[in-house]
């Protein structure tokens, strides 16, 4: 689990750390461009831009021990050239739950508020891409299909004093497990999968796992044609070797409801948020 530090939010083009033996092909910067660099300068995740305004990512990147949302969070943007923001508020559900005993994390989702729009040219040019949310689907609509998973990595340990050197920008493959092999890749926490909520997401080889600073990453499929955010990386193997598990996945779908009224400014009871002064 991430540290619980002041956090600041980037979104920078960069590569997947995913534990890969040897990944041939690459995809452009301007295709992954609706993945965002969440972090600071020693522990970080990843987000996707969803609006003009808006990033999603996980709530355990935005809280601390207690489950609070951590203060003074800034966001900054930084494709080519360099784009500043300020977060100006930051959303998480009140069912959000982490279980440290379990590494288990429950309603696992955040959505920040910049205090501006991101800018002009770079959406104009696709620098930055804004990415839809799935719609409501059945849960075993994706068991067993593949998906494309970008995030960012490091390339010092978080152990380490030195600041965190972020990897260039990658990708891999995803298939969504059944609920047998889900169960197979997490025995100790089986009982407590929700699959309307969750789902299990295991990387294609060569890649071979996901890791902490992978939290967050957006999970994309192409429905109708429309590459469209279906799923987001909550937590990985402690070991971040999926050989023998798997990562965990929020499903978006079920969360797109609590998503969009926050996005368009609606009260939504089942949500916590903290509101920046400048």
């Amino acid at each position: 689990m991430i540290s619980r530090q002041f956090l600041r939010f980037s979104l920078i083009f960069g590569l997947l750390f995913l534990l890969t033996t040897n990944v041939t092909s690459k995809k452009s910067e301007i295709e992954l461009s609706y993945t965002a660099y969440v972090g600071n300068s020693k522990h970080y995740c990843t987000g996707a831009i969803i609006g003009r305004r808006h990033i999603l990512t996980v709530a355990h990147c935005v809280t601390d021990d207690s489950n609070e949302i951590l203060q003074n969070i800034t966001y900054t943007y930084t494709p080519i050239g360099s784009f500043n923001y300020n977060v100006s508020k930051v959303c998480v559900s009140k069912a959000y739950r982490s279980h440290p005993h379990l590494k288990y994390d429950y309603a696992d989702v955040a959505v920040l508020e910049l205090q501006e729009e991101l800018d002009n040219v770079a959406l104009d040019f696709n620098w930055t891409r804004i990415i839809p949310l799935a719609s409501e689907q059945s849960v075993a609509d994706y068991f067993d299909q593949t998906g494309l998973i970008s995030s960012f990595g490091e390339t010092k340990s978080s152990d380490s004093d030195e600041l965190l050197t972020i990897s260039p920008l990658n990708y891999a493959h995803v298939k969504v497990l059944n609920k047998t092999a889900c169960e197979e890749a997490w025995p100790n926490i089986r009982t407590y999968i929700d699959y309307e909520k969750q789902m299990c997401g295991k990387l294609v080889p060569p890649a071979i796992g996901t890791c902490v600073n992978d939290a967050g990453a957006p999970l994309v499929y192409k429905i109708n044609d429309v590459e469209t955010l279906v799923g987001m990386l909550s937590f990985s193997p402690d070991n971040c070797d999926e050989t023998h598990s798997s990562g965990m996945y929020i499903r978006i779908s079920y969360y797109r409801n609590f998503i969009e009224n926050i996005v368009n400014g609606i009260n939504d009871t089942n949500a916590k948020c903290y509101q920046y002064a400048f």
